[in-house]
C-alpha cells in the first residue's frame, strides 16, 4: 500500500489537494472525491438551546475510500459539534486517486463542518 504525504481539505463538498510537488504529478484534486456524503445531525440539545458553531476534524483516507484515525483538531464551542462531525466523517466515502494502478492512501485530510441554525 502506497501513503500520500498530503493534505486533502473539504470545504462545502469541494476538495482542495495540497501535497509534495513528487505526488502533485501523480494524483490531482480531481482524482479524489466524495462518492458518499453524510451530513451530521445537529445534536438535540445544541439546537433546542439555541447553540451555533463548527468542528474541524482530522483524519487519514484509507484505500478502502473509508475515514480513519479521526480526531478533532478545533471546535466551537468546546465538544458541543465533535461527536456529530466525527460520525458524519466516519459515514462519507471517497474515491481516492491511483498510482501505478494501486488506490493510494491519503495521510492527512481535514473537514470542517459549520452548525447554523
Amino acid at each position: 500500500m502506497k501513503s500520500l504525504c498530503g493534505c486533502v481539505c473539504l470545504v462545502g463538498g469541494a476538495l482542495l489537494l495540497s501535497a509534495p510537488s513528487l505526488f502533485a504529478q501523480e494524483c490531482t484534486v480531481a482524482d479524489i472525491k466524495v462518492l458518499k456524503k453524510a451530513d451530521p445531525n445537529y445534536p438535540k440539545r445544541a439546537r433546542e438551546r439555541g447553540i451555533e458553531g463548527y468542528v474541524a476534524l482530522e483524519f487519514s483516507i484509507g484505500v478502502d475510500g473509508k475515514a480513519k484515525d479521526v480526531k478533532v483538531v478545533e471546535s466551537e464551542p468546546t465538544g458541543t459539534f465533535d461527536r456529530a462531525g466525527m460520525r458524519a466523517v466516519m459515514k462519507t466515502r471517497f474515491q481516492t486517486c491511483m498510482v501505478d494502478s494501486e488506490p493510494v492512501e491519503i495521510a492527512k485530510a481535514y473537514l470542517k463542518f459549520h452548525f447554523k441554525l
